[in-house]
């Protein structure tokens, strides 16, 4: 524990040596700039981005060649499969259904409700038109 805390600390410290380090102007600029520039500039650099370059063509390949194989072995096995049994697609094989009874009655009180509403508000029409007569 007190040995990790140690190496945080001198990891640290070095980090802000190098800091300070690279601030000293020398001629014009700083050895930050200097080194910067030389990053840039490097030969070997460009080498480096080549060899990241074509990095990055060969996992581009091979990941779409595993794309590739696993649209196909998807499609193969979504054949073997009946389609009522995908997600999204199941059904419960079985239907429920309510009693001609049951919707008889729910139809009448349906036709009770609005013909009391309407009678209700043809009345009260009839009450504010009366009303508005006699005004």
């Amino acid at each position: 524990m007190i040995s990790s805390f140690f190496l945080i600390l001198k990891a640290f410290v070095l980090t802000i040596a190098v800091i300070l380090v690279m601030q000293i102007q020398v001629g014009q600029t700083t050895i930050e700039r200097k080194s910067e520039a030389w990053l840039r500039t490097s030969p070997f650099v460009s080498q480096l981005q080549q060899v990241a370059d074509g990095g990055m063509i060969v996992l581009d390949k091979l990941l779409g060649s595993i794309h590739q194989t696993l649209d196909r072995s998807e499609s193969k096995s979504s054949n073997s499969f009946a389609q009522d049994v995908e997600p999204g697609k199941r059904h419960l094989r079985m239907k429920l259904e309510r009693s001609k009874e049951y919707l008889k009655e729910k139809t009448a009180a349906a036709k009770s409700y609005v013909k009391k509403n309407v009678e209700q508000i043809e009345s009260d029409y009839l009450a504010e038109e009366y009303e508005l007569e006699e005004e």
